[in-house]
């Protein structure tokens, strides 16, 4: 809803900025908070300068997360009273690069590859081109599930961690006993 301009600061706000690693202002990412017991505190998306703001909080310690896309940042906000201004910088992920293989070319424009986090259920998803090939940018660094699926039917993956500072390269290679079961109809052309 509308924000009206605060008379006087809020016992304690969280006030920050969501911004890419070179300080460009991320609209549309989403902002969670978790309160000091664990339990989450409300989300935000952030606007079109990134800000985002939490308002009327207890003091304690609190954990923000940022995402946007496959790209994540987590910080640890002390509150003590007032207003804490916090700027929420996504490292510069680095790229996934890979080949989905096993399967018939004329399969490759109904596969699409994800990165999962462990607890995440947003990611974006990619095609692959004509030869099976993929590319997954700016993935934050740590655990994930590189996952390829045919019309979210069958799936394969594969857990790697993600370097800080260096790309990497992966193989999804469907078994051979994923074929396609049932008839399958094919539009002349």
């Amino acid at each position: 809803g509308p924000v009206s301009p605060p008379s006087a600061p809020d016992p304690t706000t969280i006030a920050g900025r969501f911004t890419t690693a070179i300080g460009d202002p991320i609209a549309g990412g989403l902002i969670r908070l978790r309160r000091p017991d664990g339990s989450v505190g409300g989300t935000s998306d952030t606007d079109a300068a990134g800000t985002f703001e939490f308002r009327d909080l207890g003091l304690g310690n609190y954990e923000l997360t940022g995402r946007y896309g496959s790209a994540i940042v987590t910080e640890e906000v002390a509150l003590t009273g007032g207003t804490e201004n916090v700027q929420l910088a996504l490292e510069a992920g680095r790229t996934i690069r890979g080949t989905v293989t096993g399967m018939r070319p004329e399969v490759f424009d109904r596969v699409s590859v994800t990165v999962r986090r462990e607890g995440e259920s947003m990611w974006t998803q990619n095609r692959v081109n004509d030869r099976g090939e993929f590319e997954l940018n700016d993935v934050a660094p740590g655990p994930v599930r590189v996952v390829a699926d045919v019309n979210r039917s069958r799936e394969v993956s594969k857990s790697i961690v993600m370097p800080a500072d260096a790309d990497i390269t992966v193989t999804l290679d469907f078994p051979p006993s994923a074929a396609l079961s049932g008839r399958v109809t094919r539009n002349n052309k």
